[in-house]
């Protein structure tokens, strides 16, 4: 199983929500539907929204890990919080709506890179 499909697994596990693996493989979510899922506040949408930002950050720090990317392409302060990265994300994706219809991944990861440079 490859490391996107694993991500997507687990997301679905953990909000219970029984969805097919292949199903899911073959669709990836925009910037619309995530910022959709990160504005409205209910507990099924916190959760997926807490869990797509900490699965992209995880991926990133992964790939740094494991030697896939060179070097970071950005860097979370220290003490960061969910609410701070879910801020983060959805102020880039509301002065950026040029942009919602790229993957949700590849918007998180612009945010980010925008909002967390690092120092080197």
């Amino acid at each position: 199983m490859n490391i996107k499909l694993a991500i997507y697994y687990v997301l679905f596990m953990s909000l219970g929500i029984n969805v097919s693996i292949a199903e899911e493989a073959r669709r990836f979510y925009t910037g619309n539907e995530l910022i959709q899922w990160c504005e409205t506040e209910s507990t099924v949408t916190d959760g997926f929204c807490f869990n797509y930002l900490a699965g992209v950050s995880d991926t990133h720090n992964l790939l740094y890990a494991e030697k896939e990317i060179p070097k970071k392409l950005y860097c979370t302060p220290l003490g960061v919080k969910f609410g701070q990265l879910r801020r983060v994300f959805l102020k880039y994706a509301n002065d950026n709506p040029q942009d919602l219809h790229l993957s949700a991944s590849r918007l998180v990861l612009k945010a980010f890179v925008h909002s967390f440079p690092c120092n080197d």
